[in-house]
């Protein structure tokens, strides 16, 4: 049980629908109706009613709810008390990045932003998509790095950067010496992804070829990892070839091989998000061209 658990419950006792909670919550209906189902399970009771057209609270839901609501409420005035707290402490800036992202980029903004923006303490929180936007609407991180697009009414952002996607090979493998790589050249072959992005990189498959997506739906089911090194190993003692995007490959690695898709490359759109109503838009606007100029620079 966690307060983000109990916030989906909130939601979904305000609307008395799924959908619109999870539109609320800034997640999935799947993922919102998943952790709820989790949660009563967890609790052995019903907390909610479930019908084809209406949501009711049932008796022991309604004060499993009335105690979630006093939960957040003093969730948030601790929140509140240490914000206080801060006020004279140097001031800080928290940028927030997901693991697919890799570390190398945001160990380069961090280097960037101590150097360009001296008098802040630099910090960095690495945590899911979801995590990460709830804690933009927060306002407990003042920037982050997401997988585009994004659609929370509380937050605007822009693009930063093209992230292209990599096959990675054995170096022993067939087209470990291949330039570039087609979809069609994967179609037989077993394909692992990092648990977190399956369904995001799948969609980026499917968007070139409506058919590739599922055609491995079944097939690499059993393939998954939760960390790029995880990932790189797999391929390398040959379970099957992986996709990666380009700022998770570790240059230092000699077992294993990255080859590009075929122009036009498939990509995936990196952009930086803040909160609408964050307390100093014009400190973001400089970190923002910061970042933009120096994504640009090597291009000159």
């Amino acid at each position: 049980m966690n307060l983000r658990d109990l916030k989906y419950l909130l939601a979904v006792s305000e609307f008395k629908n799924f959908s619109k909670a999870a539109e609320h919550c800034a997640t999935t209906q799947p993922t919102l109706s998943n952790q709820i189902r989790k949660l009563e399970n967890y609790l052995e009771v019903e907390i909610f009613e479930r019908g084809t057209h209406y949501v009711r609270v049932t008796p022991v839901g309604k004060k499993i709810i009335d105690a979630a609501t006093r939960v957040i409420e003093n969730a948030n005035q601790i929140v509140h008390i240490a914000r206080e707290s801060r006020q004279s402490l140097p001031a800080k800036l928290t940028f927030g990045s997901f693991p697919s992202l890799g570390h190398a980029l945001p160990l380069q903004y961090i280097f960037h932003l101590k150097q360009q923006f001296k008098p802040f303490k630099v910090q960095h929180v690495e945590e899911d998509v979801d995590v990460l936007l709830d804690l933009l609407a927060r306002q407990e991180i003042d920037f982050a790095l997401l997988p585009m697009p994004v659609t929370h009414a509380s937050l605007e952002g822009v693009k930063l950067l093209d992230d292209p996607l990599y096959v990675v090979t054995p170096t022993h493998h067939a087209y470990a010496t291949r330039a570039s790589l087609t979809l069609s050249d994967l179609s037989q072959q077993p394909l692992l992804f990092l648990v977190e992005d399956q369904s995001h990189y799948r969609q980026l498959l499917e968007q070139e070829d409506p058919a590739f997506a599922q055609q491995h739906q079944e097939k690499d089911e059993d393939f998954k990892a939760v960390s790029f090194e995880a990932l790189r190993l797999m391929v390398k003692h040959g379970l099957g070839l992986a996709v990666i995007p380009g700022t998770a490959i570790n240059h230092e690695d000699q077992d294993v091989r990255y080859i590009p898709f075929a122009s036009p490359a498939i990509a995936r759109e990196i952009g930086l998000f803040w909160h609408k109503q964050h307390a100093n838009p014009a400190l973001l606007q400089q970190i923002l061209k910061q970042l933009q100029y120096q994504h640009a620079g090597p291009e000159k």
